[in-house]
């Protein structure tokens, strides 16, 4: 699952990867004040371990950024639910939570709850909300591209939006999907891990307790409850 931001003269054709699997577009939004459009995607059951995921534009724009992350434990048909915003008036400001990709009500306990929003108009990276844990980022370091991606497990469905601090009280495009675990998972019990550039490989040790940020092999944990 991911977001993919760009320059809004270019015209986003699809999403896939360097193992031919094509991803579901989610949802996209455009903040026409700052020429930047951005957009949700996943794929689900992916079995053939893509290690680079590209969006494809059918003319090119000038810049260009995206955000992914591997989710294991869903079910086949995994989305709960989605929804997304665009905040430019008035700009959220640079509150706690005040960039929030607005709420949804997930049908089943325990669904994985992942966030994703791009700083459109600082595109500086907006903190990670309160109760969620970071994912990953995007940024160029300069004026271009600044996101981030958040998740959590959510033990009992209720209406629940993702929520962001922004940095500077700028635009910001901010989506939320939810996820349903497949038949015998317990998220509660999970680890997630990140790898950069490859696919994930390190195993945790069983009984072993984990905490975010601990290294396994290769691997980071991006998650751990």
């Amino acid at each position: 699952a991911g977001g993919v931001t760009w320059g809004s003269a270019g015209t986003l054709t699809n999403i896939t990867d360097n193992m031919g699997n094509t991803y579901t577009v989610v949802r996209t939004l455009t903040d026409g004040g700052n020429t930047q459009s951005s957009a949700s995607f996943y794929k689900a059951n992916i079995t053939n371990a893509p290690t680079t995921i590209t969006a494809n534009f059918g003319s090119t724009p000038s810049w260009r950024g995206i955000i992914a992350t591997e989710i294991s434990g869903l079910s086949t048909s995994p989305l709960d639910g989605e929804i997304g915003q665009v905040q430019s008036s008035p700009t959220p400001g640079t509150g706690a939570d005040g960039v929030t990709s607005t709420a949804i009500t997930p049908t089943t306990n325990g669904d994985y709850i992942f966030g994703i929003s791009f700083d459109t108009g600082d595109l500086s990276i907006p903190a990670v909300g309160t109760g969620f844990t970071n994912v990953t980022t995007v940024g160029d370091g300069s004026t271009t591209v600044g996101g981030r991606a958040e998740g959590k497990v959510q033990a009992t469905a209720a209406s629940i939006a993702a929520t962001f601090t922004a940095l500077a009280d700028f635009t910001h495009t901010s989506y939320v999907m939810a996820f349903l675990a497949a038949a015998g998972t317990d998220f509660s019990q999970t680890v997630v891990l990140r790898r950069a550039s490859s696919a994930v490989t390190d195993v945790p040790v069983e009984g072993t307790a984990y905490n975010a940020n601990d290294v396994i092999g290769s691997s980071t944990v991006i998650y751990a409850g």
